[in-house]
Formats: structure tokens, C-alpha cells, sequence
């Protein structure tokens, strides 16, 4: 009995905080990434497709760690703008802490086009992590741009978040941190 109420609770708590998060409705949806993957400063290595992101940066600590997420571009995409969000469950390290993210400038597969370098591209900007919704530090329109439509070439679109100031560890599943919320433009 005990047991059986145990689980009911966690069940009922479970679908409650997902319920929350991300929100869908007719003009607006979601899109998660498919992969993340953690990438070491310090010797260039890339874990592909990582159960967890990860961003760290401690002091004395040799290896900064950045998590590239990549996105599968859908058609469906087309014409309609494209929010970056990062969101957080209390399970999980880091609310209070700052990161930047950026584009990545080539899609990151299974390795690295060229390991010495983890292909940033343009500077979205700053958030910081909560509980929830990270807030931005940017501005309220530094992460919404039009989303880009997929091509016989580019059918992925990555991202790149990044530790920011001496102190920083935000770690997260597959179903929390980065996402991409997209709206039918107006």
C-alpha cells in the first residue's frame, strides 16, 4: 500500500511539472534537440550524444566543458520565428548561474568538422538558469530570430552553451535545458 501510494505521488508530480513546461498551444511549439554533446576545452574531445549537457568552468581546473546541442530542422519551420529557451527542473544543478550561447557555425555529428576548434558562430546572448525558465540577460529579443527552413544540404542546426564567469556548473537531461519554441509570424 505504501508503495503503491508512493509511486501515485510521483506520477501525479511527474505529469505536473512537465504539464508546466514547455507550453503548446495552436500558434506556438516546441522542438528539443536531438543530441548533446559535451565538449572538453582542454584536449578538444567531443561526447557525442551525451545522456547529459553539461556546462563547467571551476577554478584550478584545467577543462572548460560546453554542451552543443543540435537541432533537426523541420519544414514545418519555415516562416515562423524561432525562440532559444533553456529551461531547468529542480533536480538539476545550476539555477542562479549565467551562460552564453551562441550558433554553431557547422552541424556537429559525431566528432568535430576540425577538433581544435568548437565552431562558434554568432553570440545570441546571456541567461541566467532557474528553476523554470532561464531569464535573459540580453534583452527580450536576443533569442527570437526566423527560424531557418531545411535545405538538401542543412537538415540540422546547432547551438553551443558555454560557462560563464569562474564558478559555474549547470548540468541537464535530455528533457531540460536547451530548447527552441517557434511561433507563426504574425
Amino acid at each position: 500500500m505504501k508503495f503503491t501510494t508512493a509511486v501515485a505521488i510521483f506520477a501525479l508530480g511527474f505529469a505536473a511539472t512537465r504539464a508546466e513546461f514547455p507550453p503548446s498551444n495552436a500558434t506556438h511549439g516546441t522542438n528539443y534537440p536531438a543530441t548533446n554533446s559535451v565538449y572538453h576545452s582542454v584536449n578538444f574531445q567531443l561526447d557525442f550524444d551525451s545522456a547529459f549537457g553539461h556546462i563547467l568552468r571551476k577554478p584550478g581546473r584545467n577543462d572548460d566543458l560546453s554542451t552543443i546541442v543540435a537541432f533537426m530542422l523541420d519544414p514545418s519551420l519555415q516562416n515562423q520565428k524561432c525562440e532559444f529557451k533553456f529551461q531547468l527542473q529542480a533536480a538539476f544543478q545550476g539555477a542562479g548561474q549565467q551562460l552564453d550561447v551562441f550558433e554553431s557555425t557547422v552541424h556537429i555529428d559525431t566528432s568535430l568538422p576540425t577538433p581544435t576548434t568548437n565552431w562558434r558562430g554568432r553570440y545570441l546572448g546571456r541567461m541566467v538558469a532557474n528553476v523554470g525558465q532561464a531569464d535573459s540577460l540580453s534583452g527580450p529579443d536576443a533569442f527570437v530570430f526566423d527560424c531557418p527552413a531545411p535545405t538538401e544540404s542543412v537538415s540540422w542546426w546547432s547551438f553551443e552553451v558555454v560557462p560563464v564567469g569562474l564558478n559555474t556548473a549547470i548540468q541537464w537531461d535530455k528533457t531540460n535545458g536547451p530548447w527552441v519554441q517557434y511561433t507563426k509570424k504574425q
